[in-house]
């Protein structure tokens, strides 16, 4: 299994990329943890007034969440709040 300290290694080294395959797999984990760093809004979001937070779904993974997390607590996508 490749972890994630060998990832970074293997992403570090400037040498000539043998392996083509584990490069390709590794770039791929990288733009999908890249993503999730991309806020979403929440849907279905619905403010609770007295209690003074929001509730919604995450929009990549259907989990609820409320507004005591900046991240997905399933998928870990970062969450922006802010109502447009």
């Amino acid at each position: 299994m490749l972890t994630t300290p060998k990832a970074i290694e293997i992403l570090q080294r400037n040498e000539e990329r043998k392996d083509l395959a584990q490069y390709a797999r590794i770039k791929m984990k990288c733009i999908a943890a890249l993503r999730k760093t991309v806020p979403r809004q929440p849907l279905n979001v619905v403010s609770h007034g007295e209690a003074g937070f929001k509730v919604g779904i995450c929009g990549t993974c259907g989990q609820n969440v409320n507004t005591d997390f900046e991240y997905c607590c399933k998928c870990g996508h970062r969450l922006d709040w802010r109502l447009e």
